[in-house]
């Protein structure tokens, strides 16, 4: 027979729980559980991540910052830095020469301000080219990267 964890707690005080929890900072949320949790021992770690829908791994990660919280390294940030998805752009190069690729062959200029380069493409029928040759990239993606090099859509 499967050991079963009985719950020390009331409905209420689960419910009361679950809302302290909810209302709390990622940071704050992972060391809230590893605190309940050490208060309930063995066991007490798969009860309450099962509790507050976390992750186990979230609650030993809560565990190994409660010792270093007067000195705490990660301060008013929620995850420690680099953290994250790195941009498209960055994580594959190639997509970004494909862009001017596919810009320049779309695009015309103002001959009174040279500066100026537009395209009739939208950044999403941009993205369904890049896409064509297999290189994935969202439209909003292709707009950030038009407006940070100053290529705009021509408009009617």
């Amino acid at each position: 027979m499967a050991f079963q964890f009985e719950s020390p707690y009331s409905e209420q005080t689960e419910q009361r729980m679950r809302n302290v929890f909810g209302s709390l900072s990622e940071k704050d949320r992972r060391r809230y559980a590893a605190i309940e949790s050490e208060k309930l021992g063995h066991a007490g770690q798969r009860y309450i991540a099962k509790l507050l829908d976390c992750s186990e791994h979230a609650i030993r990660r809560g565990a190994s910052e409660l010792d270093g919280i007067p000195d705490d390294k990660l301060g008013d940030r929620q995850r420690a830095e680099g953290g994250g998805r790195k941009p498209r752009l960055e994580e594959n190069p190639e997509i970004e020469d494909k862009l001017v690729e596919v810009v320049d062959l779309h695009a015309a200029g103002d001959p009174d301000e040279p500066d100026i380069v537009w395209t009739h493409l939208s950044p999403q029928g941009i993205a369904e080219i890049l896409r064509q040759a297999n290189l994935p990239i969202s439209g909003p993606t292709v707009a950030n990267w038009m407006e940070e090099n100053e290529i705009r859509r021509r408009k009617n």
